[in-house]
């Protein structure tokens, strides 16, 4: 019976992968907070791999805590975005297995055009129909 063999093949790869840790994966983690210390909660924090052509991202909880685990090496570029707040960016070397604690802060735009200048370009011609 074919399905009787495609179940058990199945179930034979769940037990061998379930719990297997991913090979050479470095972990970054930390705490996104503003200058005078609160967490930022909801803030993307964005892995960049060394040629800038693949990322992973995550989102800090209420504690403004986040964890990558990431399968990139070399030089990464790790940033951090939220609503109201300049990105903070920061480049970091990590090797396989590597376990690097990166906290940032972010702080609120300095001007009005500052925070206009980092809103996408469909924010600048949307109209939205007031009454």
């Amino acid at each position: 019976m074919p399905g009787k063999h495609l179940l058990a093949s199945f179930w034979i790869c769940v037990f061998f992968f379930v719990g297997v840790p991913l090979a050479e994966a470095a972990t970054l983690e930390g705490t996104i907070t503003t200058p005078d210390t609160r967490a930022v909660s909801g803030a993307m924090v964005t892995v960049f791999s060394a040629n800038r052509m693949r990322k992973e991202t995550v989102f800090t909880n209420a504690e403004g805590k986040y964890l990558v685990v990431t399968s990139f090496g070399g030089e990464l570029t790790v940033r951090a975005r939220a609503s109201r707040f300049a990105d903070q960016t920061k480049k970091v070397t990590v090797a396989p297995d590597d376990r690097l604690t990166l906290n940032l802060q972010l702080a609120p735009f300095p001007t009005e055009m500052d925070r206009s200048n980092a809103l996408s370009a469909s924010a600048h011609v949307t109209s939205l129909p007031w009454r």
